[in-house]
């Protein structure tokens, strides 16, 4: 996309000359980077193969450089080839005129990469989600119940295993929590055994059909890409990049301190070692909130 977006650049000249700055897209911005930036999934394939962690730091920040330069390439080229961008970069070229058979074709490929990768992404990412939601389930379920625990076995990350066993666990008294079977005065009522679980069954049969029907649903009701990556990207993006990982930051440390004692050798000690870092995240993920909310809110539509 950069070469092509180069080649019309020079064959036909930039369309009209963009605006150093656009107040209006300050909000969306956030959740969109946020979005964009989620290459550290691509981190432990790169730090597993490395014989030496000497120059660690060094090499991510290298690959990060990469990734920038990439996204500003990107996005500097779309942005002086195409007069209007679509929220689907690739769809550009898919309206750009065409002299031959081979730009027509990989025009048309590039229109059509979005359905390739979301087509076998899904299914992974579907997966993925109805076992979290099933383990959520699970810790409410535990949650509301204070005096039984409910384990399910079979409904872990590993797969869905439909013959799994339901088992009731108890306390009595302060004696700690056991197998009420495996207990010779145990009550036989309260102890559960179900090894078709056809309430497992049905359970991951509805949890299957709201994902999909969640997905499918947002899909009929809006088109807008932008909209539906600035709330991805700001909300479970900042939740799962910057929150949860600040607050298990806060918590290990005071959790280590008391417990262990020891400090960290300055040898292997991170960079973002200060109890700074962690609040600096978490009031960052505040404001990238904020923007994205008064986005949603058409804010920024009455700033001149």
């Amino acid at each position: 996309m950069i070469v092509l977006a180069c080649m019309q650049l020079a064959r036909e000249g930039s369309p009209s000359m963009p605006k150093m700055f656009n107040i209006h897209g300050f909000g969306s911005l956030f959740g969109t980077t946020v979005y964009a930036f989620m290459c550290h999934h691509s981190l432990p394939s790169i730090v597993t193969p490395m014989k030496s962690k000497r120059h660690i730091f060094i090499y991510l920040a290298m690959v990060y450089v990469l990734v920038l330069i990439f996204y500003l390439a990107l996005a500097i080229t779309g942005t002086f080839s195409f007069s209007h961008i679509f929220d689907v970069y690739s769809l550009n070229f898919l309206h750009s005129k065409t002299d031959t058979l081979h730009e027509l074709l990989v025009n048309n490929f590039l229109a059509l990469f979005p359905v390739f990768t979301l087509s076998s992404n899904y299914p992974i990412v579907a997966c993925t989600l109805i076992n979290n939601l099933t383990v959520q389930v699970d810790l409410i379920s535990e949650l509301f119940f204070s005096d039984t625990k409910m384990q399910v076995l079979g409904s872990s990350a590993m797969g869905f295993n439909p013959h799994y066993l339901l088992k009731l666990y108890t306390r009595k008294g302060n004696d700690p929590a056991c197998l009420l079977e495996d207990r010779p005065d145990s009550d036989p009522e309260i102890v559960v055994v179900d090894t078709i679980s056809k309430i497992g069954q049905w359970r991951h049969y509805a949890i299957a059909l709201v994902v999909i029907a969640s997905a499918t649903l947002i899909a009929f009701c809006t088109d807008n890409v932008l909209m539906l990556t600035s709330i991805t990207g700001s909300y479970p993006g900042v939740g799962v990049q910057y929150i949860i990982p600040s607050i298990i930051a806060i918590y290990g440390r005071r959790f280590s301190t008391l417990n262990i004692g020891a400090e960290v050798p300055r040898a292997v000690r991170s960079p973002f070692s200060s109890s700074l870092w962690p609040i600096a995240m978490l009031i960052w993920s505040a404001f990238i909130v904020l923007m994205v909310i008064l986005e949603s809110c058409h804010a920024f539509t009455y700033l001149p």
